[in-house]
């Protein structure tokens, strides 16, 4: 048996589907698993707590931007005990040379349960697609297939008990994400599923559900465990599969009873029978994405494959059956003109959404138009390095500073904008004052007007100690994303 320390320092509002899937497989295999919720910890609580658990091995998982956080946390630690560590995630699949000259023992390219299994049962040697700090030197080499996915059925339920004990917040809030499959076919330009599929093309299936049958068993065990209002569906886009979501939707209501909301893609929305379902299976939000609302950019640029009728007939049953939408959009891509994103607006008012988001390109490493900006001298290569803390703040891209400040103006009062068009449209009051208010104010107005709308949608009506946890976590991750700003 092995002592497992899975170190999360994450600071939001959202379920760890990874460590929840790699916790269950690992104390399958007989392991012991312990979970530190460290984001608000001060370094000595940390080393408390590990010195008390005495791990062998620590456990990290982050984006790309994060790694050096954790790149620092693990060298602190290590000058203190001896210890393994591995880290997984985002970061380390579509950006593996940052972690060559960090302390960190080992990482996890892809999917992790096969691999992390076989990587503490062999003594931590490097297998599939676990390399150890010896086999660095092989990240450029790696080739698609060189493991294969598990299917999701074949895999124990995700075991969220770890997490929960330590995270009232997750624990106690009435709405908990899901994940229904792994997997998105789409080559959206912006996004890390097309350079995920084109590196694991020969490890198997890329789209894989869960059986309907497994998948409302693990629902209903949650329910049965702690609370739960709403299920939130989290895959990029749950309707992939027609006869699935057939079955799924007429025997959800019956067996577990409860509201859900989900990720649609427009062009499969514009077919009346998939919403029609969806409503009828107790659909009660529906979240997608227009992007923009200028035909090349969506589909040349960002390759989103989408017509305007597509868009307006997705928006359209939306509003036919009742189900309550949310619209994403990108601003600042690459080669985009303030008139562009006028069109974008236009678009968005035309499909009457509930909530209309727009937020902010960021050019990650391995997506297609990060290569596409640098190509076409959109960003400059010592700026790729240099990556803001969320999608809502500034652009890296090459505009000018006026411009950049516009961007993330007009993504601050997306919703209100769009919501309210008078606004939008009266010129005058649109560019002559909105856009003149300051931008912290602006970021204020808008956290307080999304916060009351996603409340709405997820039905989250909470105790006030719960509230003030959340608003404090919440306060935590604006101020940390303001201060982001140069």
């Amino acid at each position: 048996m092995t002592t497992i320390a899975f170190i999360d320092l994450a600071n939001n509002f959202y379920d760890r589907h990874a460590v929840y899937s790699l916790a269950a497989v690992l104390t399958k295999a007989g392991h012991k698993v312990h979970y530190v919720g460290a984001a608000m910890m001060k370094f000595k609580e940390i080393m408390a707590r590990l010195e008390a658990i005495k791990p062998e091995l620590l456990l990290y998982s982050t984006f790309t931007r994060d790694i050096p956080r954790y790149a620092r946390l693990d060298a602190l630690i290590k000058e203190r005990m001896k210890v393994r560590s591995l880290i997984g995630g985002h970061g380390p699949t579509y950006d593996p040379e940052r972690i060559v000259n960090t302390g960190i023992d080992a990482m996890c390219i892809g999917e992790g349960e096969r691999a992390l299994t076989e990587y503490v049962d062999s003594g931590f040697k490097g297998n599939r697609n676990v390399l150890s700090r010896e086999e660095f030197s092989k990240v450029r080499d790696l080739k698609s297939g060189w493991f294969a996915f598990a299917a999701l059925d074949d895999l124990p339920m995700p075991d969220r008990s770890l997490v929960y004990a330590e995270d009232a917040v997750l624990r106690e809030q009435p709405s908990k994400q899901f994940m229904a499959g792994r997997g998105c076919p789409y080559k959206c330009t912006y996004c890390h599923n097309h350079a995920f599929n084109e590196k694991f093309k020969e490890s198997g299936p890329i789209i894989r559900f869960k059986s309907v049958d497994y998948l409302i068993a693990e629902i209903q065990e949650v329910k049965r465990r702690w609370p739960l209002k709403t299920v939130v569906f989290q895959d990029d886009v749950f309707i992939l599969k027609r006869e699935w979501l057939m079955e799924f939707c007429a025997r959800f209501p019956r067996e577990v009873g409860l509201p859900f909301t989900c990720n649609v893609k427009a062009e499969i929305a514009a077919r009346e029978e998939i919403v029609q379902a969806l409503k009828a299976g107790g659909c009660i939000h529906a979240a997608w994405s227009i992007e923009s609302g200028n035909d090349h950019l969506r589909n040349d640029v960002l390759k989103r494959n989408m017509s305007r009728e597509q868009i307006l007939g997705a928006a359209r049953n939306l509003n036919k059956y009742k189900i309550p939408h949310r619209i994403g959009n990108v601003l600042g891509i690459p080669g985009e003109t303030f008139a562009n994103i006028r069109e974008t607006l236009e678009l968005n008012i035309a499909s009457r959404p509930n909530l209309a988001i727009g937020s902010v390109f960021v050019p990650y490493p391995g997506l297609e138009l990060t290569e596409y900006a640098l190509k076409n001298s959109y960003l400059d290569a010592d700026k790729a390095g240099n990556l803001p803390a969320t999608l809502y703040e500034r652009s890296v891209l090459n505009f000018t500073p006026e411009e950049n400040l516009r961007i993330q103006k007009v993504a601050y009062l997306f919703p209100l904008l769009v919501q309210f068009p008078a606004l939008y449209r009266n010129n005058r009051l649109f560019e002559k004052a909105l856009l003149k208010l300051p931008r912290r104010f602006l970021r204020l107005v808008y956290d307080v007007f999304f916060a009351v709308k996603m409340a709405g949608f997820f039905k989250m009506a909470l105790s006030t100690r719960m509230r003030l946890e959340i608003f404090k976590r919440y306060l935590a991750q604006s101020t940390a994303s303001a201060e982001d700003h140069p």
